[in-house]
């Protein structure tokens, strides 16, 4: 309904078109991303819809590549505004990253036990 709509869009909530565990695995897939956390699909509007997300990956000199790479990913599930954060594995200690009091985890991770964030 309209309404759903309306709060939903207000509210941030992730849009139910975007497989998000596919287009996480999809990152994944890109050569050079290590992990990818703290990701973020939302909608604004009807029609736009936007993605933010940290990946690690293994080497600054492959962040050109990695950044067009993900970028296409995201494109393909219909995302026409990203926001990326490179990671450098080995340079950034993810665990200083807190949002409220809670820690950035990993997108989906295979692990049991942990969640989306």
């Amino acid at each position: 309904t309209t309404v759903r709509f309306s709060v939903n869009s207000i509210m941030g909530a992730s849009p139910e078109s975007v497989d998000q565990r596919q287009m996480v695995r999809g990152f994944r897939d890109v050569p050079h991303v290590l992990s990818v956390h703290d990701l973020h699909v939302w909608s604004l509007g009807s029609s736009n819809l936007l993605c933010s997300a940290h990946l690690e990956i293994d080497d600054a000199e492959n962040s050109t590549e990695v950044l067009h790479a993900v970028i296409a990913v995201a494109q393909g599930y219909g995302i026409g505004h990203t926001t990326f954060q490179l990671e450098v594995t080995g340079e950034f200690d993810r665990s200083t990253e807190r949002h409220g009091g809670l820690a950035c985890a990993e997108a989906f991770p295979e692990t049991p036990g942990l969640t989306p964030s």
